[in-house]
């Protein structure tokens, strides 16, 4: 396939969505629709690969054409209310859910979105299969006629309640939270919870409360007992899965828990500065850095002037990247360190290592493949 930020011909609209018979009636060749310019998404449904329809158009079309009267689910309903997920999930879905990924109100497809579509913030497109899809998961009651197809995937049981997102019916973030809990590892699925109920969260409404009630009355559900120790572990006012990740894994390591974005005040600033997650008594902290603040100058820059400001109010962070976290040994150390330094509590290197080798062994993230896995 060609460069995914080349734009269509001129004779095929981007993100447009069309049965093969509307192509052919434009003058679409058959030839032409077999070829990598084309992305066959469902039976008999065509999208430019260039500039593809939106996900969000995919979930319309197959909830009111193809499986009319059917809920979207799993983690394709995540993606649309904004639940984080990891990107190795369904061929690259968690990509989806970044800001920058929908325009409109139309979550797009990441690996094909053309230069006009791809602000700094979005870049962190490893993993996911250039022409390729996430299938699309869809709820009918048990019962209801017709299997599944080619894009799509069917799950037949309680559908629970819902919510919508625009004109597409989703499963309500709770049920789709129970869902994830049948396929995510326990600390992707907190960090989905976080991200459910954080400060960034697009399904509003939902809080912390509203999980754990909800994950009590589940009892019996499939992927119930996960939700409900997952709920257990999420915390209010995280802003980002890695922070989640993070969180997970210095308490794993035997540390204290450690507080999620603590707001410390700075002189010359109205707004205080916050730190990913840290121990106010001994103003000791960590930062969690996404691989897309590397890419991006302008939170580049915001990063050295906070650490700056951090550091002169005497705060000391330990800085933990996405490339890291498959091999976290040296920043558990330095972590330890600097509380040891302030007079705090920490674990002994020997519980820090054995927590790490037990993390790598059961993998309880996504995230914490090997790197040249993910």
């Amino acid at each position: 396939m060609g460069s995914p930020h080349r734009l269509p011909r001129r004779d095929v609209a981007p993100r447009s969505l069309r049965r093969r018979e509307h192509w052919l009636s434009l003058g679409v060749s058959s030839r032409r629709l077999a070829s990598d310019e084309f992305l066959h998404v469902f039976a008999g449904w065509y999208t430019p690969a260039t500039a593809p329809a939106s996900f969000t158009t995919l979930c319309r079309l197959l909830q009111q054409e193809i499986l009319p009267g059917s809920v979207i689910g799993f983690s394709s309903a995540a993606v649309l209310l904004g639940i984080p997920l990891p990107r190795q999930l369904d061929g690259g879905v968690g990509l989806l859910g970044s800001a920058a990924s929908s325009i409109d109100g139309q979550r797009l497809l990441p690996s094909l979105l053309g230069p006009e579509d791809v602000d700094d913030a979005f870049s962190d497109l490893e993993g996911f299969r250039v022409g390729s899809i996430p299938p699309i998961h869809a709820l009918r009651r048990p019962g209801s006629g017709g299997g599944g197809g080619p894009g799509y995937r069917i799950h037949r049981g309680i559908i629970g309640d819902t919510a919508r997102v625009g004109d597409v019916e989703v499963s309500h973030p709770c049920e789709v939270l129970l869902q994830l809990a049948r396929c995510l590892p326990l600390w992707d699925l907190v960090a989905a919870i976080d991200g459910a109920i954080g400060p960034n969260a697009t399904c509003c409404g939902v809080a912390l409360a509203d999980v754990l009630a909800f994950a009590d009355t589940a009892r019996g559900r499939p992927g119930s007992a996960a939700l409900r120790r997952a709920a257990g572990l999420a915390r209010e006012h995280v802003e980002s899965p890695g922070e989640s990740a993070t969180r997970l894994l210095v308490t794993a390591a035997g540390f204290e828990e450690p507080v999620p974005n603590l707001p410390v005040a700075v002189p010359g600033r109205s707004a205080p500065r916050r730190v990913d997650g840290g121990w106010r008594a001994v103003k000791v902290g960590f930062e969690y850095d996404g691989s897309w603040r590397r890419r991006s100058r302008e939170a580049w820059l915001d990063d050295q002037e906070r650490a700056a400001e951090l550091a002169a109010v005497g705060w000391d962070l330990q800085r933990l990247t996405s490339r890291q976290l498959p091999d976290p040994l040296s920043f558990l150390l330095r972590l330890r360190s600097a509380l040891l330094v302030r007079g705090a509590d920490a674990p002994t290197e020997q519980q820090i290592r054995s927590a790490v080798r037990e993390v790598l062994r059961s993998r309880p993230a996504m995230r914490y493949l090997p790197a040249d896995e993910c």
